[in-house]
């Protein structure tokens, strides 16, 4: 999100404003919020593919402030079988670990999609062409109605990013932005 980030992603902290207003809305209207963390160890596999990132305990593995509730969230560990079903369904926001661009690939996640029961997510983040490509691909073939926000996601360069929105929209992701996401008649 910041020029000093290890795989910072050219013009995202234009996102800033947009994930703090999607992020407000959803608390104000009692929307729970489902985040992905990167969570690598300094020797991940996945380094193999992208250079070292959002370490475990370091700074570059910190979400942005705007975008964390402060208060009622739930860590939905990457380890099979931890998820405790009761805590997840009162928090206000699930933050889910992934040490892997497809947050899919937590054991714990399709368990959870079950248990929350939504039909519909509204999607933005990073990167358009990997994680924000992954996590939409995985709620379309849940049949999830997902709404992607083309605001407030950013590619990895403007082609790409613009490639994976255009393949999303053809596999059935509605394209809107956080001001039609934030002032619609909210039904909760």
């Amino acid at each position: 999100m910041v020029p000093a980030g290890a795989l910072y992603v050219p013009g995202a902290e234009r996102l800033v404003p947009h994930i703090a207003a999607l992020t407000d809305f959803a608390r104000q209207n009692g929307y729970p919020i489902l985040s992905t963390v990167d969570t690598h160890l300094p020797d991940d596999p996945e380094f193999a593919t992208w250079k070292p990132h959002c370490v475990i305990g370091t700074a570059g593995q910190q979400k942005l402030s705007s975008s964390l509730l402060q208060a009622g969230q739930y860590k939905v560990p990457s380890a099979p079988g931890v998820l405790e079903t009761e805590v997840a369904l009162e928090a206000r926001q699930v933050l889910v670990e992934k040490e892997h661009v497809n947050c899919f690939a937590n054991p714990n996640l399709d368990h959870l999609l079950d248990v929350l029961g939504a039909d519909r997510f509204v999607v933005y983040g990073l990167a358009t062409e990997v994680c924000v490509l992954e996590a939409t691909r995985g709620l379309l073939r849940k049949r999830k109605v997902v709404e992607l926000v083309t605001d407030a996601i950013c590619g990895l360069s403007e082609k790409t990013g613009a490639s994976a929105v255009r393949d999303l929209i053809r596999e059935g992701a509605r394209p809107t932005s956080t001001a039609q996401v934030t002032t619609r008649s909210v039904h909760v």
